[in-house]
């Protein structure tokens, strides 16, 4: 049984049929095919679409019900069952999402605890698909590691059933030309894994998702999402699915990092609040002045810094690689450029993707065991390269 913790639905009325759909009818579908115990979160109109969001619960909704001044839930026309299924399918493979999305903020809270996990990370794809579709099977080219993921017959990546964490760690949007597609594979190799194997980090490029107005990059694809886009993902930021932070076997992953010890709950908190605080401004349009407090609100995530963006006191999404220093705590961080995985002393860089995609090669992924870190890179011939970036006690550097 498939069990997912929120399912958003949305229907274009403005296709005709003399016919109306009623709500009962699509949710008895949908508990035909994922289980009896959602509710009903909301039912609302907006341009012509109606949108359902459904909650995993414990009360049973066969029909929705109304009381005394509660919204009555709306009909609409123009979809035959059949199409509205399709529809409705097409939705959940974009939207559906496993539950138990918080509480994996460590390496030893995911299941299964019992089994050392080696975890895959990369970040900055910036809707460059290819080349992090490249980076990812790349692990199973190698000797010594299993599959990540494998090509379906579709021609679409997914999730191989091997023993790993994966962290895209950051900035999976804006730049390239396939960002929807990008995102698409995160939420999806998520929704295939098991609870807590696949996390997405925020980088200053999905700040840009959620505070729009404050950063005003209007030739983005972070700038023009549609308005249901941008609160879904906000929505997936405050319950736990998109994150900020995770503490691996030696280096905590950050988009950016921090000069200072992290606190990866603590900066997971501080993320999802300030989602939250996003939908309440929405809900009472205030949205756009509602943005601006973010930044100094939450400065730990959300900071800039000075100069704009890049300072030594921004944030966790901002801080340049330039100004962490040697012995910083054991780190992995992208947001600053690099033609190869770069080490300053236990802290590694491992944005190369949009660096090396203009090139042959070049596109890679980190990887962390209990024992040590390898970067796989693809070279010129695409071939696979493995490079030990052998793990330093802090006592070590001098």
């Amino acid at each position: 049984m498939v069990r997912v913790s929120k399912l958003i639905l949305l229907i274009d009325r403005k296709t005709t049929n003399p016919a109306g759909i009623g709500v009962s009818p699509v949710l008895r579908w949908l508990l035909l095919q994922f289980g009896t115990e959602y509710r009903l979160c909301r039912v609302e109109l907006w341009r012509g679409e109606t949108r359902i969001e459904l909650l995993w619960g414990s009360e049973s909704v066969i029909a929705p019900q109304t009381t005394p001044g509660s919204m009555t839930v709306p009909r609409w026309t123009g979809w035959a069952t059949e199409k509205f299924i399709c529809l409705f399918r097409h939705i959940l493979s974009i939207y559906s999402i496993k539950n138990d999305a918080s509480g994996h903020d460590a390496i030893g809270t995911v299941e299964p605890t019992e089994t050392s996990l080696d975890i895959v990370s990369l970040s900055d794809v910036h809707g460059y698909l290819d080349s992090a579709q490249s980076a990812l099977l790349a692990v199973g080219e190698t000797d010594r590691f299993a599959p990540i993921v494998e090509r379906g017959n579709s021609g679409k990546l997914r999730w191989a059933g091997n023993e790993y964490v994966l962290v895209f760690n950051g900035d999976l949007v804006d730049r390239g030309t396939q960002n929807a597609e990008t995102v698409e594979l995160a939420f999806r190799l998520m929704d295939e894994a098991p609870a807590g194997h696949v996390r997405y980090h925020l980088g200053n490029h999905e700040m840009a998702v959620l505070l729009p107005s404050v950063l005003s990059w209007t030739t983005t694809y972070s700038y023009n999402l549609g308005p249901d886009e941008r609160r879904t993902f906000i929505e997936y930021v405050a319950s736990g699915h998109v994150t900020a932070a995770f503490e691996g076997y030696n280096h905590v992953y950050s988009h950016a990092g921090d000069d200072t010890e992290l606190d990866v709950s603590d900066l997971n908190r501080q993320t999802r609040i300030a989602a939250e605080t996003l939908l309440t401004a929405m809900e009472h349009s205030q949205y756009e002045s509602g943005q601006q407090a973010i930044p100094e609100e939450y400065p730990d995530v959300f900071g800039l810094g000075e100069p704009f963006g890049r300072g030594p006191d921004a944030g966790i999404l901002w801080m340049d690689f330039e100004h962490m220093p040697a012995d910083a705590p054991s780190q992995i961080v992208g947001h600053s450029m690099q033609s190869a995985p770069t080490r300053k002393g236990n802290t590694v860089c491992e944005n190369v993707i949009r660096q090396n995609h203009d090139v042959d090669g070049g596109e890679g992924v980190l990887v962390e065991t209990p024992e040590d870190l390898t970067a796989i890179t693809r070279d010129a011939n695409g071939g696979v390269n493995l490079d030990s970036l052998v793990w330093v006690s802090p006592w070590a550097i001098v």
